[in-house]
């Protein structure tokens, strides 16, 4: 007969698991912030996460004769952290990123369009904008070392997801129909992907 009472290994256990699980999803929402500020430091920390994991997997089957149930909930949160790390995990830490930030760009974005017709222009450090019109606003996400950067991007018109023509081998890359767009905040679209209405993040080299 099991024990219904959890032993104290057990819920130091699950306590572990519980910090672990909210760490990876902190590592998801702000990976691109990290490796723009630790570069390949970044990949050490998802490397322990990921082992950390495995870990705590391993030493639930320890437990897993004296309590059962404990050791069942600590093996489904580690397997779905790990499944997510390599499926969906990132896509998703995007999306929580910018729910958390949504409502500082909507504010951001309102200023830069009353600015914009006071002046011919305005220049700031955390975005780059194109007058168009419409008025486009590209706020920095993450920006490598080289000229490779990635932007969230407001674009009331939603052309900038034209950057999903580009072939693979990109055969197209010249192509005169693309190029308004893949030369959008002076540097070369890549890619585009929507986040929520006129929102997107877009990929840049």
């Amino acid at each position: 007969m099991e024990n219904p009472q959890w032993h104290t290994s057990g819920r130091t256990l699950l306590r572990l698991t519980i910090a672990w699980a909210i760490g990876l999803l902190l590592y998801f929402t702000f990976y691109l912030k990290l490796e723009e500020t630790l570069w390949i430091l970044v990949s050490i920390i998802g490397l322990a996460l990921v082992v950390s994991g495995a870990s705590l997997g391993i030493a639930s089957m320890i437990i897993i004769k004296r309590s059962r149930y404990l050791a069942l909930l600590v093996i489904s949160i580690i397997s779905l952290g790990l499944t997510a790390f390599f499926t969906v995990g990132f896509s998703t830490g995007e999306h929580v990123r910018f729910v958390l930030l949504k409502s500082y760009y909507e504010r951001e974005m309102r200023r830069i369009v009353a600015e914009t017709h006071k002046v011919e222009s305005i220049h700031r450090s955390d975005c780059q904008i194109d007058l168009g019109p419409p008025i486009r606003v590209a706020f920095y996400w993450y920006r490598g070392v080289t000229d490779n950067w990635i932007g969230l991007v407001y674009d009331p018109t939603g052309a900038v997801m034209n950057a999903n023509n580009f072939k693979p081998d990109w055969p197209n890359w010249q192509d005169t129909d693309l190029l308004p767009i893949k030369k959008l905040f002076g540097g070369d679209m890549m890619g585009a992907k929507k986040m929520a209405n006129s929102w997107y993040l877009c990929w840049f080299t």
